[in-house]
């Protein structure tokens, strides 16, 4: 029993890992909250939601860039 619960982890374990880069960035708690409630409002992890504002803004930037 103990041998199957151990590779049902490490099953799940190998589903969760992630490719993705890591980063980390300091805010302002108030900026926190809101971020939250945002990300709460469309049933997202607060890190899934910056990630799509983030990639937005570096698109909008890369098509300002690519129209000098």
């Amino acid at each position: 029993m103990l041998t199957e619960n151990v590779g049902i982890y490490q099953n799940f374990s190998n589903i969760m890992a992630t490719s993705k880069a890591k980063v980390t960035f300091t805010c302002s708690p108030e900026l926190k909250e809101k971020l939250q409630e945002w990300a709460d409002s469309e049933s997202r992890s607060l890190s899934n939601l910056v990630e799509l504002i983030t990639q937005q803004a570096v698109t909008e930037h890369e098509n300002k860039v690519s129209n000098k």
